[in-house]
């Protein structure tokens, strides 16, 4: 199995995967770079109050939050265990997480306020879009980049990929940064898992195949 999501990031599925006696290899296709200048998330978080909701979408997120050193007025939620606990460590109070930008956006209790998202300039449309259907005033703001790279053992990759390997990709960004490193014709031989839908209809737009779907959490259920 070929794991693509950031470096750190894959660990937990990755040791899992092997327990039960998978080849895992973890290549993260994208990272996340710091902005050169915060000052429109600083605002954006200063602007918040008890009527809010603050949501950070990743761990990226998370820590670009803290970057700031912004005291933190609004209950917070997270998409991702990770982002919640890099929060809370900090002594952030985080009352709800989701493995999913979908699953949170439903089950969100929506403020009396604006719930502000901090999240990646390429992130997906799945939350706002989910939020706003349930009447929600969604403000979204930059808390860090994302950049499409290839880092790792990118020759074992394609034998794994060759050889029908599971892949699973997180988002449209690091499925094209892994067609462009490994080629169409060695991607098309792996079997692809996307965590979300958004992410599965790129994948079907690139490659005119389509891709299994499962949240990051349940990755093992298709592959046990």
């Amino acid at each position: 199995m070929i794991l693509t999501r950031p470096a750190g990031e894959n660990a937990a599925l990755a040791a899992t995967l092997r327990s039960h006696g998978h080849d895992v290899l973890e290549l993260p296709c994208i990272a996340a770079a710091p902005l050169d200048d915060d000052s429109a998330l600083a605002a954006a978080l200063r602007a918040l109050t008890a009527r809010d909701r603050l949501v950070a979408t990743s761990a990226s997120g998370a820590e670009a939050i803290l970057r700031t050193a912004v005291p933190i007025a609004a209950p917070v939620a997270t998409v991702g265990g990770r982002a919640a606990t890099r929060l809370r460590a900090s002594g952030i109070l985080v009352d709800r997480t989701a493995s999913t930008g979908r699953e949170l956006g439903l089950a969100l209790e929506l403020p009396e306020g604006h719930v502000l998202l901090a999240r990646s300039d390429r992130a997906l449309p799945d939350l706002p879009a989910t939020l706003r259907a349930r009447g929600a005033e969604v403000r979204e703001v930059v808390a860090y980049r994302t950049v499409a790279r290839v880092d790792g053992d990118v020759e074992r990759a394609g034998a794994l990929a060759s050889a029908g390997a599971a892949i699973v990709v997180a988002s449209p960004s690091a499925f094209d940064a892994l067609l462009e490193r490994l080629g169409a014709g060695v991607v098309a031989r792996g079997r692809v898992i996307a965590t979300g839908p958004t992410t599965a209809a790129h994948v079907r737009a690139r490659t005119g195949r389509p891709a299994a779907v499962a949240s990051w959490d349940r990755v093992g259920e298709l592959v046990r």
